[in-house]
């Protein structure tokens, strides 16, 4: 996990080399319930809330999340977070 204060936001990238997700299926990954790989899930137990809750999370505090995957190279995730507390009206 990495951390970055540049100056407006707070950045948080997250990064494995395990499996990686197909580019048509990072769209889904953040909808409640989606499991990318069926068969694991039973194996290793997971309700497919995690990114959906994350997601909800970092909206509530009026950032943005950004999930990217490179074929049988890497998985990131990085969450962007505004520092400052103040409110944009529209």
């Amino acid at each position: 996990m990495v951390g970055d204060q540049s100056g407006v936001d707070l950045t948080i990238t997250v990064t494995n080399t395990g499996p990686d997700v197909v580019e048509a299926e990072i769209d889904k990954l953040f909808e409640q319930f989606y499991r990318v790989e069926k068969s694991r899930s039973i194996q290793y137990g997971g309700s497919g809330l995690g990114l959906a809750i994350v997601k909800r999370i970092v909206e509530l505090h009026r950032g943005t999340i950004k999930f990217e995957s490179q074929e049988g190279a890497w998985t990131r995730v990085t969450v962007y977070l505004p520092l400052s507390r103040e409110t944009t009206s529209s």
